[in-house]
């Protein structure tokens, strides 16, 4: 199963919004497999997601 990013980072509840989860995508705080990433990329299952938020970095796997 696959999910746009944006999607993915709001419903794991890392940004309150699904535009601020956007916002951050296109602003490079958002990687996929350590690439940075466009909003509509998609996450599929084994794929490792950074976010920087509120000065802290989260690691997913």
């Amino acid at each position: 199963m696959t999910t746009r990013i944006d999607a993915w980072v709001w419903s794991v509840r890392l940004f309150k919004t699904r535009s601020a989860a956007a916002e951050a995508c296109r602003a490079g705080h958002v990687k996929l497999n350590d690439a940075t990433v466009k909003p509509a990329q998609t996450v599929v299952v084994g794929d490792t997601v950074r976010a920087w938020v509120n000065h802290r970095e989260h690691i997913y796997e």
